[in-house]
């Protein structure tokens, strides 16, 4: 067999799967053309084989034991994208014991068990390819590899969130209704828990946080909120005070800890991360040697996830190396409370003289300083008895921050539950 031929086994025919098979089978004559690389489909797992399954793909080819991909000694290349934890990664360890090349796009694997996996595939000297897992931000992982010198990441790394955000922001849709446009164009999940929370985010933080700093980052290290409570309201204070709301990854290394977070922000208008529309991802990097650098690009869909699947494919042929730390230094990971940030607060607030006194004496009483108040007595209920208050605030602690915010809800003036963001007037 020549050294380009791969023969491949796939686990998974999920949207994901689909759009590999797909685009395997479309560039099959183009890939032998411009690489002399001749790929070979030669086996697809599922759990269940259905008639939308069979339609995709020669029913010869499709099965429900894993042994069918694992223990063939002809299908060198297995490619990955049943997602979770169990399975998938047996199935990775198994292969890559067998001197099977792997092809993942399991974001959340890799933030858990990412180092053990790439130990595996350096023992066993396996071409381990993960560009899928951060679909987006892929052409950036040269970057992360061959940089020693990173100190600061940030970016807008789910484009469910981001397609959400614009749509609320540009049509002036409600989060309910911009997350049902988003899955019925395809670009959320029919379960969007896992992007809308900011896992998936985390997930790929961790990844590239796990590059670009040579330290292990955990999923579980990482600070996580999602867009779930983000209002119209919020959104458009956030743009008359200048701002636009993002749903960030950021992370920073000092050399002695790391510090990864994930949430929505307020981000000038100006900056390049807030200019980032619809599905795109994008990613600014500080690098005290290399100087900074940035990138966009498609963050959801199958076939973006589908593409770099098949530029793993194509690196694998030509023997380019995988992006793995031949070692890892081990850092700690700060916690959410040791970590200091300017905020945006919005309550409701009961219409009567002396209200933002009493809540600035909260903040004093914390020793947080108020920067901005916007109050707007035009936007009241139908009774007309609560306005909403937004205050942005100096830096100031996580952990007075919160007291804070649990005092001032606790008062008789405001109605319900406080809207708390951060705002990131710069990264680093």
């Amino acid at each position: 067999m020549a050294k380009q031929d791969l023969i491949i086994g796939i686990f998974g025919l999920g949207t994901v799967g689909s759009g590999v098979v797909e685009l395997i089978q479309q560039q099959a004559n183009r890939l032998q053309s411009k690489y002399g690389l001749k790929v070979t489909l030669k086996a697809v797992v599922v759990r269940k084989i259905s008639p939308d399954r069979v339609s995709l793909t020669s029913p010869a080819v499709l099965s429900t034991d894993p042994a069918i991909i694992l223990e063939d000694k002809e299908i060198n290349t297995v490619i990955e994208v049943i997602g979770g934890i169990h399975p998938a990664k047996e199935y990775i360890l198994r292969a890559l014991q067998s001197h099977k090349n792997v092809i993942t796009a399991n974001k959340a694997l890799l933030a858990e068990c990412g180092v053990e996996l790439f130990e595996a595939a350096l023992r066993h000297k396996c071409y381990f390819g993960f560009r899928a897992a951060v679909t987006g931000l892929q052409d950036m992982l040269e970057r992360f590899y061959s940089s020693i010198s990173i100190t600061n990441i940030a970016g807008v790394f789910n484009g469910t969130c981001n397609y959400i955000l614009t749509d609320m922001e540009e049509k002036g849709e409600e989060f309910s209704e911009a997350l049902k446009k988003a899955q019925a164009a395809g670009y959320a999940e029919q379960d969007p828990t896992l992007d809308i929370n900011g896992q998936d985010t985390a997930d790929k933080l961790a990844i590239i946080s796990t590059l670009a700093f040579n330290s292990p980052v955990q999923r579980k290290d990482i600070y996580t909120e999602g867009i779930e409570r983000i209002s119209l309201d919020d959104i458009r204070f956030a743009r008359e005070l200048g701002y636009k709301i993002k749903l960030l990854g950021i992370a920073g290394c000092d050399g002695k800890e790391i510090e990864a977070k994930v949430y929505p922000c307020l981000i000038p208008a100006d900056n390049i991360l807030a200019s980032l529309k619809g599905v795109e991802n994008g990613i600014q990097i500080d690098d005290e040697l290399r100087g900074p650098g940035g990138f966009k690009a498609p963050g959801a869909g199958k076939y973006p996830t589908g593409n770099a699947v098949l530029f793993d494919i194509i690196n694998l042929s030509n023997d380019n190396p995988t992006y793995i730390p031949k070692e890892f230094v081990y850092l700690p990971v700060k916690k959410i409370e040791q970590m200091k940030n300017q905020y945006y607060l919005r309550v409701a607030a009961v219409n009567q003289p002396g209200v933002l006194a009493r809540i600035a004496g909260v903040f004093q009483l914390h020793d947080i300083n108020i920067l901005s108040v916007l109050q707007e007595r035009d936007n009241k209920d139908k009774r007309g008895e609560v306005v909403p208050l937004v205050i942005i605030t100096d830096t100031a602690g996580e952990k007075s921050m919160q007291k804070a915010v649990a005092d001032i809800e606790s008062l008789a003036i405001i109605k319900g539950q406080a809207t708390l963001l951060r705002v990131e007037e710069r990264f680093w």
